[in-house]
């Protein structure tokens, strides 16, 4: 039996729909446009081919092209949902997201931050989450999201793809523009500094060649505040969880969990997304089957705590507790994951040794003006031996002993006197 659907009917048929409004708001007449359209396939699939990636080439795509935008909605929309989807329900199901999303956003709303977004592929996986999330009896979340990316005419696709979502979708969504070759502008660095997801599905890979991107990202990430979860979707190979994990340990960032589909076990759609759905889009007018099957690194990560480290100089009981990056035990249990199982299996922290005390010397007691100094006037002052051997635990012992040895003497002496008599 088929799984219901969050959205409330098949994704695949939902980016159907778009696909077909996208191209239909082009202007373009049929004949041209379909061969464009063509064009624009294959420039994407060169474009996010490994080499092309890897030589910096990803970002070249002008999605300011309608054609473009509707070529990329129909190539990968689906999958891209469904991977969101996945990941936050296995996260959620390990207990690393189920405090998080049960608690926390009662009140208010979930600020959501999806870099380099598009289209929204990474808010409607979300989205498809939290439908499933309140219909198993879970109070409703708000969602107020900002979808920063180079193009804002993506919004044209969001709202095309909204449009056609039967359900109702508790959320506020902007554009900001991000440009990850460029300084961080004040409504990006404000957003980055109020969220508490944000989001970097097929982001990485795009952006990783460019001159700035580390940088930019390092600086981003420097921005959010503790306890704030970035969900990660991209590539197995090329790299990218690598630079991911390489800007994390500079921005006291930990990795919470990962989970990994390499060519032996993709992430595949379920059956329930059936490409037959798709035929006439793709033997009209595409060509090329859009993509069913993922083989990505799906990871969460979570800002961590710092604080300021205790003088070594003062010696106090929390000088003797472990410290991690600056934490105290106590604060630490609530740093890096949602509860004790999860955090036994994948922990989230790094472990500093204690901070160590320099050892009282002689040198740095610095004698006091009211004490005596010279040596003619220290006198020498020998504790009663009661005093002597209820501190000095050696001494007492000799001091038993020679009683003992003395009461044996008398009773000695005692026999033979009696025995001359």
């Amino acid at each position: 039996m088929a799984l219901p659907d969050p959205l409330g009917r098949p994704v695949i048929e939902i980016i159907r729909d778009v696909v077909q409004d996208l191209i239909r708001d082009t202007g373009y007449g049929e004949g041209p446009r379909n061969a464009q359209l063509r064009n624009r396939i294959e420039a994407l699939l060169h474009a996010y081919s490994g080499p092309e990636l890897n030589n910096g080439h990803g970002s070249d795509i002008d999605f300011g092209d309608p054609l473009f935008r509707a070529s990329y909605v129909y190539l990968y929309c689906t999958a891209h949902f469904h991977a969101t989807f996945h990941g936050m329900t296995k996260f959620y199901e390990k207990h690393l997201l189920r405090d998080f999303f049960s608690v926390k956003f009662r009140t208010s709303s979930l600020r959501v931050c999806a870099l380099g977004g598009g289209p929204g592929t990474d808010l409607f996986g979300l989205m498809m989450f939290l439908l499933r999330f309140t219909d198993n009896g879970n109070r409703p979340i708000r969602v107020k999201a900002s979808i920063m990316d180079q193009y804002p005419a993506w919004e044209n696709a969001f709202l095309a793809i909204l449009k056609r979502i039967h359900k109702h979708l508790n959320m506020e969504v902007r554009y900001v523009e991000f440009d990850v070759n460029r300084q961080l502008g004040d409504d990006v660095s404000r957003e980055l500094s109020n969220a508490k997801l944000v989001t970097m599905v097929k982001f990485i890979s795009a952006v990783r060649m460019l001159p700035r991107a580390k940088d930019v990202l390092i600086s981003a990430m420097n921005l959010l505040k503790p306890d704030t979860f970035i969900f990660y979707i991209d590539n197995f190979e090329g790299g990218n969880t690598e630079f991911v994990k390489e800007i994390a340990s500079q921005t006291n960032i930990d990795i919470c969990f990962t989970l990994p589909f390499s060519s032996n076990s993709p992430l595949l759609l379920p059956f329930n997304e059936d490409a037959r759905i798709l035929d006439e889009l793709r033997g009209e007018i595409f060509r090329r089957d859009s993509q069913r099957q993922l083989r990505v690194h799906i990871m969460l990560l979570k800002k961590c705590r710092r604080t300021t480290r205790p003088t070594p100089r003062q010696h106090s009981p929390s000088a003797s507790r472990e410290f991690v990056w600056g934490v105290t035990n106590r604060q630490h249990r609530d740093v890096c994951s949602e509860d004790n199982r999860a955090r036994e299996r994948h922990p989230c922290s790094r472990t500093l040794s204690k901070p160590s005390i320099p050892p009282t010397s002689p040198s740095n007691i610095k004698p006091s003006s009211n004490l005596p100094t010279s040596p003619s006037n220290i006198k020498p002052s020998i504790p009663p031996i009661g005093l002597q051997s209820r501190s000095r635990p050696g001494a007492r012992n000799l001091l038993y002993t020679l009683c003992a040895l003395c009461f044996c003497v008398c009773i000695m002496l005692l026999v033979l006197v009696l025995a001359q008599k």
